[in-house]
Protein backbone atom coordinates (compact mmCIF):
# COMPACT_ATOMS: atom_id res chain seq x y z
CA UNK A 1 0.00 0.00 0.00
CA UNK A 2 0.87 3.74 -0.58
CA UNK A 3 3.15 4.90 2.58
CA UNK A 4 4.20 8.34 1.66
CA UNK A 5 7.07 9.66 3.54
CA UNK A 6 7.10 13.34 3.69
CA UNK A 7 10.51 14.16 5.50
CA UNK A 8 14.03 14.37 4.39
CA UNK A 9 15.98 12.85 6.09
CA UNK A 10 18.53 15.57 7.93
CA UNK A 11 20.80 12.82 8.78
CA UNK A 12 23.37 10.96 6.39
CA UNK A 13 24.69 7.97 6.55
CA UNK A 14 27.51 7.66 8.96
CA UNK A 15 26.25 10.64 10.42
CA UNK A 16 25.27 8.81 14.08
CA UNK A 17 28.18 7.54 14.29
CA UNK A 18 30.60 10.06 13.47
CA UNK A 19 28.27 11.81 16.23
CA UNK A 20 29.04 9.01 18.77
CA UNK A 21 32.67 9.64 17.82
CA UNK A 22 33.06 13.07 18.27
CA UNK A 23 30.92 12.96 21.88
CA UNK A 24 33.51 10.90 23.29
CA UNK A 25 36.20 12.80 21.95
CA UNK A 26 34.92 15.79 24.02
CA UNK A 27 34.33 13.77 26.88
CA UNK A 28 37.46 12.27 26.64
CA UNK A 29 39.86 15.05 25.29
CA UNK A 30 38.26 18.33 25.99
CA UNK A 31 36.31 16.96 29.13
CA UNK A 32 33.35 18.84 30.85
CA UNK A 33 34.47 22.22 33.18
CA UNK A 34 33.95 21.52 36.88
CA UNK A 35 35.33 24.28 39.73
CA UNK A 36 33.40 21.98 42.41
CA UNK A 37 36.19 20.18 44.08
CA UNK A 38 34.08 17.58 46.17
CA UNK A 39 32.41 17.00 43.10
CA UNK A 40 35.84 16.24 41.78
CA UNK A 41 37.21 14.54 43.79
CA UNK A 42 34.36 12.25 44.31
CA UNK A 43 34.03 11.62 40.43
CA UNK A 44 38.05 10.78 40.48
CA UNK A 45 37.43 8.46 42.97
CA UNK A 46 33.93 6.39 41.79
CA UNK A 47 33.98 7.88 38.56
CA UNK A 48 37.83 7.02 37.12
CA UNK A 49 37.70 10.58 35.97
CA UNK A 50 41.06 12.34 35.59
CA UNK A 51 40.75 15.65 37.04
CA UNK A 52 43.06 18.16 35.76
CA UNK A 53 42.74 21.99 34.81
CA UNK A 54 39.59 22.17 36.51
CA UNK A 55 37.72 19.56 33.61
CA UNK A 56 36.55 16.29 33.87
CA UNK A 57 38.18 13.81 31.32
CA UNK A 58 36.36 11.10 31.16
CA UNK A 59 38.12 7.42 30.48
CA UNK A 60 37.65 6.12 27.01
CA UNK A 61 36.89 2.39 27.95
CA UNK A 62 34.58 3.28 30.88
CA UNK A 63 32.70 5.78 28.71
CA UNK A 64 32.61 3.51 25.90
CA UNK A 65 31.10 0.83 28.11
CA UNK A 66 28.66 3.57 29.82
CA UNK A 67 27.54 3.98 26.59
CA UNK A 68 26.71 0.66 26.05
CA UNK A 69 24.51 0.26 28.51
CA UNK A 70 22.65 2.97 27.93
CA UNK A 71 22.20 1.79 24.84
CA UNK A 72 20.76 -1.35 25.85
CA UNK A 73 18.82 0.36 28.94
CA UNK A 74 16.51 2.90 26.65
CA UNK A 75 16.23 -0.25 23.67
CA UNK A 76 14.40 -2.51 26.95
CA UNK A 77 12.51 1.08 27.85
CA UNK A 78 11.29 1.17 24.48
CA UNK A 79 10.14 -2.15 24.17
CA UNK A 80 9.12 -2.95 27.51
CA UNK A 81 6.52 0.50 26.17
CA UNK A 82 4.42 0.14 23.75
CA UNK A 83 3.37 3.00 21.30
CA UNK A 84 0.87 5.47 22.79
CA UNK A 85 -2.58 4.99 20.80
CA UNK A 86 -3.58 7.74 22.59
CA UNK A 87 -2.65 11.38 22.75
CA UNK A 88 -2.88 13.31 25.87
CA UNK A 89 -1.39 16.34 27.43
CA UNK A 90 -0.24 17.90 30.73
CA UNK A 91 2.29 20.10 32.24
CA UNK A 92 3.91 23.31 31.74
CA UNK A 93 6.44 26.12 33.15
CA UNK A 94 6.12 28.41 35.25
CA UNK A 95 5.52 31.86 32.82
CA UNK A 96 6.32 35.53 34.24
CA UNK A 97 2.72 36.88 33.04
CA UNK A 98 -0.70 35.58 32.28
CA UNK A 99 -2.45 36.67 29.17
CA UNK A 100 -5.43 37.99 29.92
CA UNK A 101 -8.20 35.94 28.16
CA UNK A 102 -10.50 39.14 28.37
CA UNK A 103 -8.19 41.61 26.41
CA UNK A 104 -5.70 39.05 25.06
CA UNK A 105 -2.79 40.83 26.25
CA UNK A 106 0.01 39.69 28.91
CA UNK A 107 0.07 41.12 32.23
CA UNK A 108 2.02 40.01 35.27
CA UNK A 109 -0.86 37.91 37.54
CA UNK A 110 -1.78 38.50 41.07
CA UNK A 111 -2.19 35.09 43.20
CA UNK A 112 -6.21 34.45 42.45
CA UNK A 113 -5.20 34.49 38.87
CA UNK A 114 -2.71 32.23 39.50
CA UNK A 115 -5.05 30.14 41.71
CA UNK A 116 -7.19 29.63 39.07
CA UNK A 117 -4.66 28.81 36.57
CA UNK A 118 -2.91 26.37 38.54
CA UNK A 119 -6.57 24.50 38.60
CA UNK A 120 -6.93 24.72 34.97
CA UNK A 121 -3.55 23.44 34.08
CA UNK A 122 -4.22 20.43 37.08
CA UNK A 123 -7.62 20.04 34.79
CA UNK A 124 -6.06 20.06 31.58
CA UNK A 125 -3.53 17.13 32.87
CA UNK A 126 -0.78 18.99 34.48
CA UNK A 127 0.95 16.68 37.39
CA UNK A 128 4.40 16.67 38.99
CA UNK A 129 5.19 20.37 37.13
CA UNK A 130 4.96 23.63 38.48
CA UNK A 131 1.77 26.29 38.54
CA UNK A 132 1.77 27.60 35.33
CA UNK A 133 1.94 31.50 35.82
CA UNK A 134 3.81 33.29 38.99
CA UNK A 135 1.67 35.44 41.55
CA UNK A 136 3.74 38.45 41.15
CA UNK A 137 2.07 39.99 44.02
CA UNK A 138 4.29 38.28 46.14
CA UNK A 139 8.21 39.28 46.91
CA UNK A 140 10.35 37.74 44.58
CA UNK A 141 12.09 36.30 47.04
CA UNK A 142 9.39 34.36 48.22
CA UNK A 143 7.83 33.54 44.87
CA UNK A 144 8.81 29.88 44.87
CA UNK A 145 7.51 28.94 47.80
CA UNK A 146 4.59 30.72 46.92
CA UNK A 147 4.07 28.99 43.62
CA UNK A 148 4.31 25.49 45.77
CA UNK A 149 1.96 26.65 48.37
CA UNK A 150 -0.40 27.19 45.85
CA UNK A 151 0.05 23.93 44.02
CA UNK A 152 -0.22 21.63 47.38
CA UNK A 153 -3.36 23.44 48.64
CA UNK A 154 -5.35 24.16 45.09
CA UNK A 155 -4.38 21.20 43.00
CA UNK A 156 -4.14 17.24 43.70
CA UNK A 157 -0.71 16.74 42.11
CA UNK A 158 0.98 20.14 40.74
CA UNK A 159 4.15 21.31 42.08
CA UNK A 160 8.32 20.80 42.37
CA UNK A 161 10.81 21.79 39.76
CA UNK A 162 11.20 25.24 40.31
CA UNK A 163 14.57 26.26 40.94
CA UNK A 164 15.24 26.31 44.78
CA UNK A 165 18.83 26.28 46.50
CA UNK A 166 18.59 28.30 49.54
CA UNK A 167 18.52 25.35 52.02
CA UNK A 168 16.14 26.93 54.58
CA UNK A 169 13.50 27.35 51.55
CA UNK A 170 14.11 23.99 50.38
CA UNK A 171 13.22 22.92 54.12
CA UNK A 172 10.70 25.15 53.86
CA UNK A 173 8.84 23.56 50.66
CA UNK A 174 9.60 20.07 51.59
CA UNK A 175 7.48 20.40 54.47
CA UNK A 176 4.69 21.87 52.54
CA UNK A 177 4.78 18.89 50.47
CA UNK A 178 4.64 16.57 53.42
CA UNK A 179 1.64 18.23 55.07
CA UNK A 180 -0.59 17.82 51.81
CA UNK A 181 0.42 14.24 52.28
CA UNK A 182 3.12 14.75 49.35
CA UNK A 183 6.85 14.46 48.43
CA UNK A 184 8.46 17.23 46.95
CA UNK A 185 10.55 16.85 44.15
CA UNK A 186 13.41 18.66 43.86
CA UNK A 187 14.75 19.46 40.49
CA UNK A 188 18.40 20.71 39.66
CA UNK A 189 20.02 21.44 36.37
CA UNK A 190 23.29 20.37 37.01
CA UNK A 191 25.12 21.10 33.60
CA UNK A 192 25.19 24.53 32.10
CA UNK A 193 25.77 24.36 28.07
CA UNK A 194 28.74 24.63 26.55
CA UNK A 195 30.30 21.00 28.63
CA UNK A 196 30.38 22.88 32.36
CA UNK A 197 28.96 21.63 35.76
CA UNK A 198 26.99 24.39 38.23
CA UNK A 199 28.65 24.28 41.35
CA UNK A 200 25.81 26.06 42.99
CA UNK A 201 23.74 22.82 42.06
CA UNK A 202 26.85 20.65 43.20
CA UNK A 203 26.37 22.24 46.54
CA UNK A 204 22.60 21.80 46.67
CA UNK A 205 22.90 18.19 45.15
CA UNK A 206 25.45 17.04 48.09
CA UNK A 207 23.07 19.03 50.87
CA UNK A 208 19.69 16.98 50.15
CA UNK A 209 20.62 13.45 48.18
CA UNK A 210 20.32 11.70 51.02
CA UNK A 211 17.34 13.36 52.43
CA UNK A 212 14.29 11.34 53.09
CA UNK A 213 12.10 14.73 53.11
CA UNK A 214 12.48 14.74 49.24
CA UNK A 215 13.33 13.91 45.58
CA UNK A 216 15.69 14.97 43.59
CA UNK A 217 15.28 14.49 39.83
CA UNK A 218 18.13 15.47 36.91
CA UNK A 219 17.48 17.99 34.67
CA UNK A 220 19.14 17.91 31.57
CA UNK A 221 20.99 20.84 29.44
CA UNK A 222 19.66 22.76 26.96
CA UNK A 223 22.61 23.33 24.20
CA UNK A 224 21.36 26.14 21.22
CA UNK A 225 22.81 25.42 18.24
CA UNK A 226 23.97 28.90 16.97
CA UNK A 227 24.70 30.44 20.83
CA UNK A 228 25.77 27.80 23.25
CA UNK A 229 26.71 24.52 20.80
CA UNK A 230 27.74 24.94 17.27
CA UNK A 231 25.81 25.92 14.19
CA UNK A 232 27.08 23.24 11.97
CA UNK A 233 25.57 19.85 11.99
CA UNK A 234 26.68 17.48 13.19
CA UNK A 235 29.24 19.12 15.68
CA UNK A 236 25.79 20.39 17.44
CA UNK A 237 24.95 17.26 17.94
CA UNK A 238 28.19 16.16 19.35
CA UNK A 239 27.80 18.66 21.98
CA UNK A 240 24.41 17.76 22.46
CA UNK A 241 25.05 13.72 23.15
CA UNK A 242 28.45 14.35 24.92
CA UNK A 243 26.22 16.37 27.66
CA UNK A 244 23.73 13.66 27.70
CA UNK A 245 25.89 11.06 28.14
CA UNK A 246 27.98 13.22 30.68
CA UNK A 247 25.46 14.06 33.17
CA UNK A 248 23.73 10.42 33.25
CA UNK A 249 26.88 9.45 33.64
CA UNK A 250 28.24 11.49 36.34
CA UNK A 251 24.90 11.31 38.64
CA UNK A 252 25.01 7.77 38.42
CA UNK A 253 28.23 7.64 39.53
CA UNK A 254 27.96 10.03 42.17
CA UNK A 255 24.38 8.85 43.53
CA UNK A 256 25.10 4.80 42.95
CA UNK A 257 22.80 4.62 40.53
CA UNK A 258 19.89 6.40 42.42
CA UNK A 259 19.59 9.74 39.86
CA UNK A 260 19.91 9.29 36.56
CA UNK A 261 18.76 11.66 33.72
CA UNK A 262 19.26 11.01 29.66
CA UNK A 263 17.81 13.73 27.90
CA UNK A 264 19.10 13.96 24.58
CA UNK A 265 17.93 17.72 23.41
CA UNK A 266 18.96 20.31 21.04
CA UNK A 267 17.40 24.08 20.76
CA UNK A 268 17.88 26.44 17.83
CA UNK A 269 19.01 29.76 18.38
CA UNK A 270 17.10 32.32 16.24
CA UNK A 271 19.58 34.46 14.82
CA UNK A 272 17.24 37.35 13.60
CA UNK A 273 15.78 38.68 16.98
CA UNK A 274 18.44 36.77 19.24
CA UNK A 275 16.07 34.48 20.97
CA UNK A 276 14.92 30.54 20.95
CA UNK A 277 13.21 29.17 17.79
CA UNK A 278 10.24 28.03 18.65
CA UNK A 279 7.45 26.40 16.47
CA UNK A 280 9.00 27.36 13.58
CA UNK A 281 9.80 24.87 10.62
CA UNK A 282 13.88 25.03 11.67
CA UNK A 283 13.31 24.37 15.17
CA UNK A 284 11.64 21.06 13.60
CA UNK A 285 14.31 20.26 11.86
CA UNK A 286 15.97 20.06 14.86
CA UNK A 287 13.78 17.55 16.50
CA UNK A 288 14.13 15.59 13.71
CA UNK A 289 17.62 15.99 13.69
CA UNK A 290 17.41 14.45 17.88
CA UNK A 291 14.78 12.03 16.59
CA UNK A 292 17.01 10.27 14.01
CA UNK A 293 20.41 10.54 16.18
CA UNK A 294 18.23 8.45 19.06
CA UNK A 295 16.72 6.31 16.69
CA UNK A 296 20.03 5.14 15.24
CA UNK A 297 21.93 4.91 18.14
CA UNK A 298 20.03 4.07 20.77
CA UNK A 299 16.65 2.52 18.85
CA UNK A 300 14.39 4.80 20.49
CA UNK A 301 11.31 6.71 19.07
CA UNK A 302 9.99 10.32 20.15
CA UNK A 303 7.51 9.36 22.98
CA UNK A 304 6.85 13.21 24.22
CA UNK A 305 6.48 16.02 22.75
CA UNK A 306 5.20 19.95 23.00
CA UNK A 307 3.27 22.37 22.25
CA UNK A 308 5.78 25.30 20.82
CA UNK A 309 5.70 29.07 19.78
CA UNK A 310 7.73 32.71 19.94
CA UNK A 311 3.86 34.22 19.59
CA UNK A 312 3.19 36.40 22.09
CA UNK A 313 -0.58 36.49 22.30
CA UNK A 314 -2.99 34.30 20.81
CA UNK A 315 -2.55 34.81 17.23
CA UNK A 316 -2.39 33.94 13.60
CA UNK A 317 1.18 33.56 14.37
CA UNK A 318 1.34 31.27 17.62
CA UNK A 319 -1.72 29.02 16.23
CA UNK A 320 0.28 28.58 12.95
CA UNK A 321 3.22 27.36 15.13
CA UNK A 322 1.43 25.10 17.38
CA UNK A 323 -0.54 23.10 14.82
CA UNK A 324 2.61 22.68 12.55
CA UNK A 325 5.32 21.58 14.81
CA UNK A 326 2.52 19.73 17.19
CA UNK A 327 1.72 17.82 13.91
CA UNK A 328 5.57 17.47 13.00
CA UNK A 329 6.21 16.05 16.14
CA UNK A 330 3.56 13.37 15.94
CA UNK A 331 4.26 12.09 12.63
CA UNK A 332 7.33 11.15 14.25
CA UNK A 333 5.44 9.36 17.44
CA UNK A 334 5.10 11.79 19.75
CA UNK A 335 2.08 11.46 21.91
CA UNK A 336 2.05 12.80 25.33
CA UNK A 337 2.17 16.55 24.98
CA UNK A 338 3.88 19.17 27.37
CA UNK A 339 3.94 22.93 27.28
CA UNK A 340 0.03 23.57 27.76
CA UNK A 341 -0.66 27.50 27.15
CA UNK A 342 2.71 27.97 27.12
CA UNK A 343 3.45 31.03 24.55
CA UNK A 344 6.48 33.27 23.83
CA UNK A 345 8.55 30.49 24.54
CA UNK A 346 7.77 29.99 28.56
CA UNK A 347 7.22 33.60 29.36
CA UNK A 348 3.84 33.69 29.21
CA UNK A 349 0.44 31.53 29.67
CA UNK A 350 -2.25 31.81 27.91
CA UNK A 351 -5.29 30.05 29.54
CA UNK A 352 -7.06 30.34 26.62
CA UNK A 353 -4.33 28.97 24.53
CA UNK A 354 -4.41 25.76 27.11
CA UNK A 355 -8.00 24.97 26.17
CA UNK A 356 -7.30 25.80 22.24
CA UNK A 357 -3.92 23.24 22.79
CA UNK A 358 -6.68 20.56 24.16
CA UNK A 359 -8.40 21.38 20.19
CA UNK A 360 -5.02 20.99 18.55
CA UNK A 361 -4.60 18.06 20.50
CA UNK A 362 -8.19 16.41 19.55
CA UNK A 363 -7.55 17.21 15.82
CA UNK A 364 -3.98 15.18 15.86
CA UNK A 365 -5.74 12.11 17.51
CA UNK A 366 -8.21 12.14 15.40
CA UNK A 367 -6.03 12.50 12.49
CA UNK A 368 -3.22 9.79 13.13
CA UNK A 369 -5.86 7.57 14.38
CA UNK A 370 -6.59 6.51 10.97
CA UNK A 371 -9.96 5.49 9.32
CA UNK A 372 -11.84 3.32 11.42
CA UNK A 373 -12.36 -0.57 10.57
CA UNK A 374 -16.26 0.00 11.25
CA UNK A 375 -16.09 2.52 8.46
CA UNK A 376 -15.78 -0.23 5.66
CA UNK A 377 -18.01 -2.97 4.29
CA UNK A 378 -16.41 -4.59 1.56
CA UNK A 379 -19.24 -6.82 0.69
CA UNK A 380 -21.53 -4.41 0.07
CA UNK A 381 -23.12 -4.24 -3.71
CA UNK A 382 -22.20 -1.09 -5.57
CA UNK A 383 -25.38 -1.38 -7.78
CA UNK A 384 -27.88 -2.43 -5.03
CA UNK A 385 -26.18 0.45 -2.71
CA UNK A 386 -26.56 3.16 -5.52
CA UNK A 387 -30.23 2.41 -6.39
CA UNK A 388 -30.79 2.57 -2.41
CA UNK A 389 -29.43 5.61 -2.03
CA UNK A 390 -30.97 7.58 -5.19
CA UNK A 391 -34.23 6.49 -3.89
CA UNK A 392 -33.83 8.12 -0.68
CA UNK A 393 -32.58 11.08 -2.52
CA UNK A 394 -28.83 10.51 -2.39
CA UNK A 395 -27.41 9.15 0.89
CA UNK A 396 -28.42 11.56 3.75
CA UNK A 397 -31.14 8.84 5.22
CA UNK A 398 -29.52 5.52 3.65
CA UNK A 399 -28.32 3.31 6.89
CA UNK A 400 -25.09 2.90 6.05
CA UNK A 401 -25.02 6.81 6.74
CA UNK A 402 -26.36 6.90 10.64
CA UNK A 403 -24.65 4.09 11.01
CA UNK A 404 -21.26 4.89 10.24
CA UNK A 405 -20.72 8.79 10.48
CA UNK A 406 -20.37 8.81 14.65
CA UNK A 407 -17.25 6.42 13.43
CA UNK A 408 -16.15 8.57 11.35
CA UNK A 409 -16.06 12.29 12.81
CA UNK A 410 -14.80 13.14 16.67
CA UNK A 411 -18.03 15.16 17.35
CA UNK A 412 -16.39 16.35 20.51
CA UNK A 413 -14.14 19.01 19.13
CA UNK A 414 -15.54 23.02 19.31
CA UNK A 415 -14.46 23.62 15.62
CA UNK A 416 -17.99 23.86 13.85
CA UNK A 417 -19.13 23.19 10.13
CA UNK A 418 -22.00 25.34 10.49
CA UNK A 419 -22.96 27.90 7.45
CA UNK A 420 -22.84 31.31 7.59
CA UNK A 421 -25.99 31.75 8.22
CA UNK A 422 -25.94 29.57 11.38
CA UNK A 423 -23.13 30.69 12.61
CA UNK A 424 -24.69 34.48 12.60
CA UNK A 425 -27.93 33.57 14.39
CA UNK A 426 -25.67 31.58 17.24
CA UNK A 427 -23.71 34.67 18.09
CA UNK A 428 -20.59 34.96 15.96
CA UNK A 429 -18.55 33.11 18.79
CA UNK A 430 -15.04 32.06 17.45
CA UNK A 431 -13.59 29.00 18.49
CA UNK A 432 -11.68 31.27 21.10
CA UNK A 433 -14.56 32.26 22.61
CA UNK A 434 -16.31 28.49 22.58
CA UNK A 435 -13.20 26.98 24.14
CA UNK A 436 -13.08 29.81 27.31
CA UNK A 437 -15.97 29.19 27.81
CA UNK A 438 -15.80 25.57 28.22
CA UNK A 439 -12.68 26.37 30.48
CA UNK A 440 -14.58 28.59 32.89
CA UNK A 441 -17.03 25.63 33.32
CA UNK A 442 -14.70 23.38 33.84
CA UNK A 443 -13.33 25.76 36.70
CA UNK A 444 -16.61 26.00 38.12
CA UNK A 445 -16.65 22.73 38.36
CA UNK A 446 -13.24 21.88 40.20
CA UNK A 447 -13.37 20.29 43.18
CA UNK A 448 -9.93 19.52 44.82
CA UNK A 449 -9.70 21.05 48.41
CA UNK A 450 -7.16 20.21 50.78
CA UNK A 451 -8.40 19.10 54.21
CA UNK A 452 -8.43 21.88 56.40
CA UNK A 453 -5.75 20.64 58.83
CA UNK A 454 -3.46 19.89 56.27
CA UNK A 455 -4.07 23.35 55.10
CA UNK A 456 -3.49 25.27 58.09
CA UNK A 457 0.21 23.20 58.38
CA UNK A 458 0.83 24.66 54.67
CA UNK A 459 -0.16 28.28 56.02
CA UNK A 460 2.12 27.81 58.87
CA UNK A 461 5.07 26.77 57.02
CA UNK A 462 4.54 29.76 54.67
CA UNK A 463 3.86 32.31 57.30
CA UNK A 464 7.29 30.70 58.77
CA UNK A 465 8.91 31.30 54.96
CA UNK A 466 8.15 34.34 55.18
CA UNK A 467 9.57 35.42 58.54
CA UNK A 468 12.81 33.31 56.97
CA UNK A 469 13.30 34.99 53.84
CA UNK A 470 12.01 38.24 53.89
Amino acid sequence: MLNVQPFRSVLKPGDAQRIQDGAIRLLCEHGIACSHKKGAELLVEKGGITYKNERLLFDRERTEAFLEQLKREQSLLQDSTEQAIHFSMGGNWNSLELCDPATNRPRPANTGEAIWCARLSSLLGGEKCPIPVVPSDVPIRLRTVACERIAVTHTPCLGGWLTATDPEEIRVIAAMHQAAGRKYVLGLEGLITPLRMNPVVFDTYFEWCDSPDLDIYIMGGIPVAGTTAPMPFPANLMVSLAETIALDYIFNALSDGKHRCFNLRMELADMKNANLSFGTPEQCLCFQAVYEMAYELFGIKPAGGAFRTNGKVVDAQTLTERMGSFLFQAAFGARRFGGVGQICLDEVFSPVQAMLDKEILRYGERLFGGMPEECFDRELDIIELLEEGESLNRFLAHETTGSRFRSIFDLGRLSSASFLSEWKQGGMKTLEILVWEEGKKMLTDYDFELPAENRREVDRLYAAAQRLLL
